[in-house]
């Protein structure tokens, strides 16, 4: 599990923060939330989508 995660992180860092620098900037002017939802709501869906990536890779052996 722990090469797993450093695979993760060496390969899908950048990807993923990117995602979550975009929830934050375009989230709050299309819904015409608050930035604290937008915070909540890109946060939750950021460790969803991770947590999903990690368990796919320790399934396939993605390397």
């Amino acid at each position: 599990m722990k090469q797993v995660l450093i695979n993760f992180l060496k390969k899908r860092l950048v990807w993923n923060v990117l995602n979550f620098i975009i929830l934050f900037t375009i989230l709050p002017s299309i819904l015409n939330v608050d930035l604290q939802t937008s915070l909540l709501v890109g946060s939750i869906v950021f460790i969803i989508v991770s947590l999903i990536e990690i368990i796919a890779m320790g399934m396939w052996g993605r390397k």
